[in-house]
């Protein structure tokens, strides 16, 4: 499997774990309907989800996370 095909899926798990507990959250504690629901988790899951990206260092191909928690991308 090339890198990029594993930072696709790096990238939508750490999203859909984020995604279904924020949106299980908000909807057992607020009464708010389906589309302001989703657009709010959405946009919680897209900035809490860590972001996972391909780069190329010295010619090798290596795997970079960044976090909305830390500063500088760390290398995985």
């Amino acid at each position: 499997m090339k890198l990029k095909n594993k930072v696709r899926i790096y990238n939508f798990i750490p999203f859909a774990i984020i995604f279904f507990a924020v949106r299980y959250i908000l909807s057992s504690n607020f009464e708010l309907g389906r589309i302001p629901l989703v657009l709010i988790t959405a946009l919680l899951a897209v900035i809490l989800a860590p972001k996972f990206m391909v780069s190329k260092v010295e010619g090798e191909e290596k795997l970079f996370m960044t976090w909305f928690f830390i500063k500088k991308p760390k290398e995985l």
